[in-house]
């Protein structure tokens, strides 16, 4: 995976290096009033799940899981997190988590539409999933 960019995102792979950035960000309160709340108790446990993100699903499922840092390309500053789960041949789910600063500005809209638009012709997909859990 490499960066790319939208109109307004810089769209890059999540790494454990981004753990203390993205700690303060994920800690947002606001993010888990509707939402399960997968806040981290420290950047360290943070660190801890970014790793077995990068190494990815463990015992053969076939899933690949995709994970990106959503980066303001006027400011440099992340906003949130884009996140898949590829089934490939078949589907796969989409998410994203952004912090409630960047809520309602159309950041969602905008790094799904191009994730939306990566997927089928990188993974021969037929369907493209999503749900919201209260």
């Amino acid at each position: 995976m490499t960066m790319v960019h939208t109109a307004r995102l810089a769209i890059e792979p999540l790494c454990v290096a981004e753990a203390p950035a993205l700690f303060t960000l994920l800690s947002d309160p606001q993010m888990y009033v509707y939402a399960p709340d997968t806040s981290r108790a420290s950047v360290a446990a943070l660190a801890e799940r970014f790793e077995a993100l990068e190494q990815g699903p463990q015992g053969g499922s076939g899933e690949i899981w995709l994970n990106w840092v959503l980066r303001r390309l006027d400011n440099g500053l992340p906003i949130g997190t884009l996140q898949t789960t590829v089934v490939p041949g078949a589907h796969a789910w989409i998410g994203y988590s952004l912090t409630s600063s960047a809520w309602g500005q159309g950041y969602a809209s905008e790094a799904c539409a191009w994730l939306i638009g990566e997927l089928p012709q990188r993974h021969g997909l037929r369907e493209i999933l999503a749900s919201v859990d209260v």
